[in-house]
C-alpha cells in the first residue's frame, strides 16, 4: 500500500487550525467592571519594563483612584529601594521622586506614566463607539484588549481574570507601544480600599 502524498493532508490541517482559532473579539459595551465604579484600589505588582534595549524588573505599589482619575505609583527594586514615584492624572503626570541612578530615568518615567494612563485611566472613561479608546471583550465578557481609535501605535491586553471582592480584575496585563516602553504587569494583589 502506498502512502498518501503530503499535500493530501493540507485540507485536514487547515480544518484543525480553523477549529482551534480563538473566538473573535467584539467591541465592549462598557468599561471594565473594575474601572467603572468610583473605586479606589491598592495594587501590588511585579512589572517588566522594556525600554529600547534596556530591560528591568520592578515592584510596583500603586493606588488607583478611579473617580479622581489618578494613579500614584512607587516603583521599587528587588531590595525595596525606591527607584521613582509618580502621580498620573488623565491630563498629565508628575515625577514626585527619581533616584539619580535610574538609567534614562526621565525617559523611563515619562514612558511608564503614559503607559499606565493608557492601561488604567483611558479605558475607565471609554464609551462604546465614542472617544479615543476602543475596548474589545473576550468570549467571557471581560475586557480583553484596549487600543486607540484609529492608528495610535499602542495596545493593551488584559488576561487571567480573578476575583477581587466580587469584581473580576485582570492578573496579567501587557502593554506595547511602537517606539516606546513595553510593560508586562503581574498584579499580585488587588484590593478595594474605599469601602
Amino acid at each position: 500500500m502506498r502512502a498518501a502524498p503530503v499535500w493530501a493532508a493540507l485540507p485536514l490541517a487547515a480544518l484543525l487550525l480553523a477549529g482551534c482559532a480563538a473566538a473573535p473579539r467584539r467591541e465592549s459595551v462598557a468599561p471594565p467592571a473594575w474601572l467603572a465604579a468610583p473605586a479606589t484600589w491598592r495594587i501590588r505588582q511585579v512589572v517588566l519594563i522594556e525600554f529600547g534595549a534596556a530591560k528591568f524588573a520592578i515592584q510596583g505599589l500603586m493606588e488607583l483612584d478611579v473617580a479622581a482619575g489618578r494613579i500614584r505609583l512607587a516603583a521599587l527594586d528587588d531590595f525595596g529601594v525606591t527607584l521613582f514615584r509618580l502621580t498620573i492624572g488623565r491630563d498629565g503626570d508628575q515625577v514626585d521622586f527619581l533616584l539619580p541612578l535610574v538609567p534614562r530615568g526621565e525617559d523611563v518615567t515619562r514612558s511608564v506614566a503614559a503607559s499606565l494612563r493608557r492601561i488604567y485611566l483611558d479605558p475607565a472613561g471609554a464609551a462604546p463607539g465614542e472617544g479615543g479608546v476602543v475596548l474589545e471583550s473576550g468570549a467571557d465578557g471581560n475586557v480583553a484588549a484596549a487600543s486607540p481609535r484609529g492608528s495610535g501605535g499602542w495596545r493593551v491586553w488584559y488576561d487571567e481574570y480573578g476575583d477581587a471582592g466580587g469584581v473580576p480584575v485582570p492578573r496579567l496585563i501587557r502593554f506595547q507601544q511602537r517606539g516606546g516602553a513595553s510593560l508586562t504587569i503581574r498584579q499580585e494583589s488587588v484590593k478595594r480600599v474605599d469601602k
